[in-house]
């Protein structure tokens, strides 16, 4: 674990200083002192490892969802943990492709909502109408996220929290908790 942390730091690091798409490997490489072969042992790319820092910090806590913590308390502690890191985050949601932190955010999202719902194995088993609106609350979410990261957070992490709350379906919030 200590060597996989190495990795994200050094990539926090370098994200304070540098445009995600002006980071490469190697630069990683450098600042933790790890060989080629250590990063591949962890992560696919840069982005794989950008995505990690995002998913370490949430996965415990949306596992507790419904049983430990509500959504919306939820969502506040994550719009607190963006806001701490709004350095990094800043950066993350400006990278753009196929492999985008807003393309990884949605795909997350959307599967959290997904996979919690009753009638859903996974996101396959979910009828039309319901996959187009969870679809739709996570591109509205993303949308919304990006432009609170991109003006300094402007909104309290609670208010943020209150807003997206707002916007999930009634159906998802009693299916979730």
């Amino acid at each position: 674990m200590r060597t996989r942390q190495m990795l994200l730091d050094a990539f926090y690091e370098l994200i304070q200083e540098h445009d995600f798409d002006d980071i490469t490997v190697q630069m990683i490489l450098d600042r933790a002192q790890l060989s080629r072969g250590t990063f591949y042992r962890y992560y696919e790319d840069k982005y794989d490892l950008m995505n990690s820092f995002f998913r370490d910090h949430v996965d415990n806590l949306l596992a507790q969802v419904g049983e430990t913590i509500s959504l919306r308390d939820a969502m506040e502690a994550v719009f607190h943990h963006i806001e701490q890191n709004k350095r990094f985050y800043r950066r993350a949601v400006k990278t753009r492709g196929i492999d985008s932190f807003a393309d990884f955010l949605e795909k997350y999202s959307y599967d959290f909502y997904a996979s919690r719902l009753p009638t859903s194995d996974d996101a396959a088993a979910l009828d039309p109408e319901t996959a187009i609106a969870i679809e739709m609350l996570c591109s509205c979410h993303i949308a919304a996220l990006r432009k609170w990261v991109e003006r300094d957070c402007p909104l309290s992490p609670e208010a943020m929290a209150r807003v997206f709350y707002s916007f999930v379906p009634a159906n998802v919030k009693g299916a979730i908790g």
